[in-house]
């Protein structure tokens, strides 16, 4: 007797005449680009609040936090393109766990068991 093989069909489990339509894509916002004036406010906020995006928002006041990022990203690659790394503020710190998990579970056993097996018994 020879083994029965499944045919595989190419992909999903539907056939293409159920698939479902795409939604269209529609630009519910135009796209503003930044004017010299609010890209110079924002060099002057980045200067003065490195990577505070909040203070930065109020110092330009027509653009948004997600915004700002968006453009500081765009405009931290283009400097470190061009070589000029002094524009760059430096990565905020990152924060710390208050219950850091340990970062190997082995070691953190072999720790247990050695405080375990020095506690209260008597070596003869």
């Amino acid at each position: 007797m020879t083994p029965k093989t499944k045919k595989r069909s190419g992909g999903s489990k539907r056939d293409s005449s159920s698939k479902k339509a795409r939604k269209p894509y529609t630009i519910t916002k135009p796209r503003e680009s930044w004017t010299e004036d609010e890209h110079s406010r924002f060099v002057e906020a980045l200067k003065l609040y490195e990577r505070d995006w909040k203070k930065i928002e109020e110092y330009v006041k027509t653009k948004t936090v997600i915004q700002i990022r968006s453009h500081a990203q765009k405009y931290f690659l283009k400097m470190q393109k061009l070589g000029k790394l002094d524009c760059i503020p430096p990565p905020r710190p990152k924060r710390r766990s208050k219950n850091p998990y340990p970062k190997n579970r082995g070691e953190a056993k072999k720790r247990e068991a050695a405080a375990a097996g020095n506690q209260g018994f008597l070596s003869l």
